[in-house]
């Protein structure tokens, strides 16, 4: 179904989980008026979820597109406490490098290369999109609907590029790698991500924080429906003629 990429505990899972984090340490710390006042509330927020990354990177075991993950990751939070730009093609670069240093054999490895084939297509055009992103400059001139709109639509654009893009540079080396390639990998991808990167991994971590006081089950309950539905979309498109190529 093109949805294997879900079980691969690489930069997806990984920005998740750790992006989720960070997510919600920034408005519990703004809730502090003392702290928020005082301090820049987003380098103690990144240095409390890069230690998550990095628990969630030894639970992991570790692997190749884990450790590049873990990497680009802790250089994305480094960024924020030295107050320099964190999604950069040299970010890349420096990950590429320090996997290489310590695993130069992963150059080899159908995981190393789909992992970094994808995120340097990523970056590199939203790098380029984000130099002429010009929608914040009007954003005050809207109202709550086209607000509401815009970023729905700012959603799901970027959602189909990010699915087009990843999809076409890793569709080309599972062709070289594996000649085989999910037809439908695009459209099963526009109907899972959504529940993916609102339903299941911003979850985890939502109910590690609620499990001390005996309140998780409802946000578990929310992860297995986003599973099952994830698990619904891939047995649909998997189940049409022409589902592998």
């Amino acid at each position: 179904s093109g949805l294997a990429h879900m079980l691969a505990i690489s930069g997806l899972h990984m920005a998740l989980f750790a992006g989720s984090v960070y997510a919600l340490l920034r408005p519990l710390a703004a809730m502090i008026s003392r702290l928020v006042l005082r301090r820049d509330v987003r380098k103690p927020s990144a240095l409390i979820s890069l230690a998550a990354a990095t628990g969630y990177l030894s639970l992991s075991g570790a692997g190749v597109a884990t450790q590049r993950a873990y990497i680009m990751l802790a250089i994305f939070f480094l960024a924020i406490l030295l107050d320099r730009p964190a999604i950069t093609m040299r970010n890349v670069l420096w990950a590429a490098l320090l996997v290489l240093l310590w695993q130069p054999y992963a150059v080899l490895q159908a995981g190393f290369q789909m992992s970094f084939s994808a995120v340097m297509a990523l970056v590199a055009v939203y790098e380029a999109w984000r130099q002429r992103d010009t929608l914040y400059v009007r954003w005050e001139r809207m109202s709550l609907m086209q607000q509401i709109l815009r970023r729905f639509w700012r959603y799901a654009s970027a959602l189909f590029v990010t699915s087009l893009i990843a999809g076409s540079v890793t569709g080309f080396i599972a062709i070289v790698r594996f000649q085989q390639v999910g037809t439908f990998g695009l459209p099963a991808n526009l109907l899972a991500m959504p529940l993916f990167g609102t339903l299941i991994m911003p979850m985890a971590p939502l109910s590690l924080l609620l499990m001390p006081v005996g309140l998780e089950k409802p946000i578990l309950y929310l992860m297995q429906t986003g599973i099952e539905r994830v698990l619904a979309v891939a047995g649909y498109f998997t189940a049409l003629t022409g589902a592998l190529w």
